[in-house]
């Protein structure tokens, strides 16, 4: 989501229509904040919809990372 410095492997499904979009990606996270004692390369899984309606902008996304138990969703409409 924005970040220059998050490095990641990524298998990912993308669905999209005329006003509609979704997505579903497994990660393999490369850096970032882990537990004492483990390496990198932990998994993460994450989604996106979006679309429009009319002149509405819509966008849900959110990640799950496994090994840190840890998860974020952000919505947007404009």
């Amino acid at each position: 989501i924005g970040s220059v410095v998050t490095l990641h492997n990524s298998i990912r499904y993308q669905y999209e229509s005329g006003t509609f979009s979704a997505g579903l990606s497994v990660d393999e996270l490369e850096d970032g904040v882990y537990k004492a004692g483990e390496e990198a390369n932990n998994v993460g899984v994450a989604f996106g919809v979006g679309g429009t309606a009319g002149v509405f902008i819509y966008q849900l996304t959110g990640g799950y990372e496994v090994d840190n138990e840890d998860s974020a969703i952000r919505a947007m409409g404009t």
